[in-house]
């Protein structure tokens, strides 16, 4: 082989091998940044359910008033396992400018003033209780939003309709009688029928 011949060869050859080099560093940038890519996503992912496993949960719900038929009570309760904080609660629509005017048998004057102001702390598993609705031949769903702050400073902002009509229109299950056989048994399920309406008297005179 010439000289010539030979100095092609050598230099195909050198370019090949950078060709390859080149080739190797691309792959090995774009498995490094994969890699990378790949670790922040776990622990974006990490961080969320942490968040998430340690967030409190404020929601709420209706439930029967056992002291008069077809009142209900506003019930909030944090689910979470951690405490919110700077609680507030918006209805919709929201309240007028003076609560004045509302008559005193719009139940939603009294709930209006227990939210009027945010709630500075508010601990796992603890529930505030308002009446929602006496009697009244009509309710309309109540709507209201929850905003708070977790333990970490992550902000929270959940929306909620609540209809009334699906739980009026359900029969409220009670305890079997006790069997009249039994005195004791007859005095221990009055006396607990006696403390569950006194309670829910409590609730409502709030």
């Amino acid at each position: 082989m010439s000289a010539d011949a030979a100095a092609v060869v050598s230099a195909i050859a050198a370019a090949a091998s950078a060709v390859l080099t080149l080739i190797a560093v691309v792959i090995a940038a774009a498995t490094l940044i994969g890699a990378r890519k790949d670790a922040q996503r776990a622990t974006a992912q990490a961080e969320t359910d942490r968040r998430e496993d340690l967030r409190p949960y404020l929601t709420p719900e209706l439930e029967r008033e056992l002291l008069t038929h077809g009142t209900l009570n506003l019930v909030i309760k944090n689910w979470g396992r951690t405490a919110a904080r700077d609680v507030q609660v918006a209805f919709t629509p929201p309240p007028p400018t003076d609560l004045v005017s509302l008559p005193d048998s719009d139940m939603m004057t009294w709930l209006y003033e227990a939210y009027a102001k945010p709630i500075t702390l508010w601990p796992p598993r603890w529930r505030m209780t308002n009446v929602y609705r006496a009697g009244q031949d009509e309710t309309a769903p109540v709507s209201l939003k929850i905003t708070y702050e977790g333990p970490d400073g992550h902000q929270y902002e959940d929306d909620f309709t609540l209809d009334p009509a699906p739980l009026l229109k359900t029969t409220a299950s009670s305890p079997s009688d006790p069997s009249t056989s039994d005195p004791g048994a007859r005095q221990e399920a009055w006396l607990k029928r006696i403390a569950r309406g006194l309670e829910a008297l409590t609730r409502t005179m709030r």
